[in-house]
């Protein structure tokens, strides 16, 4: 019998994985019968069950405290508006940060599902989004989430299919969040994309704020794995640091669903316990699945990856004319999800002088050849690095005359107009000496650039080395612990 019953807790915790917070009140319903607005019941998570969302916790610490203190809400200026545009890859946690949030306040939690109401009829649609404002109101101080903003931006512009209420779904948003002003409500967006967004949704009183979730590093990862078997019992052999490195490139949700699939393995089994073996099996249950994240990469890939950036990271330490890089990290990139690669040139409407672009050159060729002194061998991480240093190396022969043997004449146009117009531009096109002069000039660049960082990393070797592991071993690294293991100067 109690065999029994401990099974049926575990099942119980299994269930609560699928959503936290299930107990809920439903609002309005999509026409195939999904819940588009709810009010989401407590779910116990805070703020201190989520040690792994780094650098968007203070944006979350302030919206608690906005929640909780009603004089910063009446301040004389307008108050303080903490109405926040959430950003990262799809199952990264943002929805749970969201109720980690009113949990820590203790306050209610309205959610609208952004891709389901742009499926709405245009007067239901509206009428959705007015009538979860209007709850939202009534309840406060309360927190709103809103769903992904991104798909219903791009909804908007027309992109996707059955979206009869996408044209006023964003515009009803944005009416509701005018007409807030000074109330108790704070309101949360989420996005993939958030380059989709129009200007106009980041206006004043809207989401002026951005808070960014990453993918979770080994130890973020672990942290997420205990918090999913906070409630369920786990065997000696259990080990969830192991687990953590075995999941590299896992978000929250893969790592949800990889504990929900090793304990139904064992309530189907009629254990209460969860084992090694169940972890086991649920990892290649979902390898086999095809479940995004990064479960197949090999140890040497990991070690690739580590020493390419440690090669970025430490020639731009070594460089005065190059903007500091807040963190190096060898997890997968995600698309719109996050700013653009840290070693690429930043323009931001700055002017660059010929050292500012060289060293920037460098910097990108840092991973190349680090790979090539540690793993004596060079791979496809490079593509888009040589493919940038080209591009520099290019415009500072044919566009900003940079370079002593072409002269100061700019060809860049006239490339440009001949790509556009075809043979009817040619005329206007440098001669074939020209353009072959031009081609020796920028692999002479390239070539100079190569010879100069593989002889400093040569020097640096130690410092490569050292960088390199600790990128292994803790996968995102912040700029000052790679500052302190880089000896700057003459080795």
């Amino acid at each position: 019998m109690k065999r029994q019953q401990s099974v049926r807790r575990l099942a119980q915790a299994v269930g609560g994985l699928l959503l936290v917070g299930s107990q809920d009140r439903a609002g309005s319903v999509g026409r195939d019968g999904t819940a588009v607005v709810r009010q989401l019941g407590h779910s116990g998570i805070t703020l201190d069950d989520l040690e792994a969302i780094g650098a968007a916790r203070a944006r979350a610490l302030e919206a608690v405290r906005v929640l909780r203190e009603h004089k910063l809400r009446r301040a004389p200026a307008g108050g303080v508006r903490a109405h926040t545009l959430v950003v990262g890859p799809r199952g990264c946690g943002k929805s749970l940060l969201a109720q980690a949030i009113a949990g820590q306040a203790g306050v209610p939690l309205f959610w609208l599902a952004g891709r389901e109401v742009t499926k709405l009829p245009i007067g239901r649609a509206a009428a959705a989004v007015a009538d979860l404002f209007a709850r939202a109101v009534t309840s406060a101080p309360c927190l709103v989430l809103i769903e992904d903003l991104d798909v219903v931006a791009q909804a908007d512009r027309g992109r996707g299919a059955e979206l009869a209420g996408a044209p006023v779904v964003l515009k009803q948003i944005l009416a509701e969040l005018d007409r807030l002003g000074r109330s108790d409500v704070v309101v949360f967006g989420t996005a993939c994309e958030p380059d989709v967004l129009e200007e106009a949704v980041r206006g004043p009183g809207r989401f002026e704020r951005q808070a960014t979730l990453e993918r979770p590093d080994q130890l973020g990862r672990f942290q997420i794995l205990r918090l999913h078997t906070s409630a369920m019992k786990l065997a000696d052999d259990v080990d969830l640091q192991a687990l953590a490195g075995r999941t590299f490139g896992a978000v929250g949700a893969d790592l949800a669903r990889l504990v929900r699939e090793a304990s139904g393995l064992a309530v189907l089994d009629g254990r209460d316990t969860l084992t090694r073996a169940d972890f086991d099996a649920a990892l290649e249950r979902m390898s086999a699945a095809g479940v995004p994240g990064s479960w197949g990469v090999d140890p040497g890939e990991r070690e690739l990856r580590a020493y390419h950036e440690a090669g970025h990271a430490v020639v731009a330490l070594l460089r005065d004319h190059v903007a500091p890089f807040e963190r190096v990290s060898i997890l997968p990139s995600d698309p719109g999800a996050a700013a653009a690669s840290p070693w690429a040139l930043r323009q931001n409407g700055r002017l660059h002088t010929r050292r500012d672009l060289l060293a920037r050159v460098d910097v990108l060729l840092g991973g190349r050849i680090a790979e090539e002194l540690v793993l004596g061998d060079s791979s496809t991480a490079s593509g888009d690095d040589l493919a940038q240093a080209t591009a520099l190396a290019r415009a500072m022969v044919t566009r900003y005359g940079m370079d002593a043997a072409v002269g100061l004449a700019s060809l860049h146009e006239a490339e440009i107009a001949a790509e556009r117009d075809g043979a009817a531009a040619a005329v206007g096109l440098p001669s074939e000496e020209t353009r072959r002069l031009v081609d020796r000039q920028i692999r002479r660049l390239l070539d100079e650039a190569h010879t100069r960082v593989r002889d400093e990393l040569a020097a640096h070797r130690p410092d490569l080395n050292a960088v390199g592991r600790l990128l292994l071993k803790v996968e995102r690294v912040e700029r000052k612990a790679v500052q302190a293991l880089v000896e700057l100067g003459d080795p």
